[in-house]
């Protein structure tokens, strides 16, 4: 910590020697300064939040004109960065957050990527709770968007495998995600493949044989929504288009055709996902060709 009693020189070798370790905003300022009052709580705001890697040192300019004259400081507020023992920068007027921010950003790490890291680091460990812990926490963050619940909806899900009593978290999870935030594309990803996910467990040995033993329409499409289930798209998703491309009643068909879409939209494996919309879209305009007199 630093010691605001002592005198100039002292104060300032403590500030160089504590910015070896970690970046120090000084901020000098006075009561009767409405800029300075206006700027504090975002400061205060930017330590909390950045912790272990940024102390704020707050001067009251008044009590330390000997100081101010030391740091070149002619007007309030003034916050002075210091990083290596040395002024890297400073700002003299009450900036936005967000400039704040990118001034600050070339100094420390967000708080939300360290605990992504972590997260990630877990869970190739399996600790799949510890690691759920950590993307909850970034949740907790103010700069938490729809890609971070997203991202903590995906690993959910891939939790659920080795603890089945999460699965009862998601559906409340999902119900209570903000509007705007719904409409996120990996938003949307994460909640086609709950929608897959929460069907009926099924018995895939019994779907097999049984499309092993009558392959109509109906048991190919069974079967696909069962592999849907399991997450094995690859293997669905070639079902489905062999489906599609076969005669078959109109309820199976559209049916199928939904399924097909909203795999291709859930395939973790975008490259694959791409390789079957491709395909879809070849085979649709083979058949409008078909179908068009005009072509004929």
């Amino acid at each position: 910590m630093i010691d605001p009693r002592l005198t100039p020189d002292d104060l300032l070798m403590q500030i160089q020697q504590q910015s070896r370790q970690q970046l120090v905003l000084v901020d000098f300022q006075a009561s009767w300064c409405s800029p300075c009052r206006a700027l504090l709580p975002v400061l205060e705001k930017l330590q909390r939040e950045f912790a272990s890697q940024l102390l704020l040192v707050t001067i009251d300019a008044d009590q330390h004109p000997d100081l101010m004259s030391l740091m070149a400081v002619r007007g309030l507020p003034s916050v002075l960065l210091y990083l290596h023992g040395r002024e890297i920068n400073r700002f003299t007027k009450a900036l936005p957050e967000s400039q704040i921010r990118q001034l600050l950003a070339p100094y420390v790490k967000a708080p939300e990527a360290e605990l992504k890291q972590q997260a990630e680091a877990l869970f190739q460990q399996s600790q799949w709770l510890a690691g759920l812990q950590k993307l909850e926490q970034v949740l907790q963050l103010p700069t938490a968007n729809a890609r971070d619940m997203a991202r903590y909806c995906q690993r959910l899900m891939d939790a659920m495998a080795h603890h089945p009593e999460l699965r009862e978290r998601l559906p409340q999870l999902l119900d209570n995600i903000p509007a705007d935030w719904q409409r996120d594309p990996q938003m949307q990803h994460a909640i086609s493949r709950w929608h897959l996910l929460a069907q009926s467990p099924c018995d895939l040995a019994r779907l097999k044989q049984n499309f092993r033993s009558h392959p109509g329409p109906q048991n190919r499409l069974a079967l696909a929504q069962g592999l849907a289930a399991a997450e094995q798209y690859d293997q669905a998703l070639k079902l489905l288009l062999g489906l599609l491309r076969r005669p078959c009643p109109d309820e199976v068909f559209e049916a199928g055709k939904q399924l097909l879409i909203e795999l291709i939209n859930t395939l973790p494996d975008r490259g694959l996902a791409n390789q079957y919309r491709r395909e879809w879209f070849s085979y649709l305009r083979s058949r409008e060709l078909s179908e068009d007199p005009d072509q004929a």
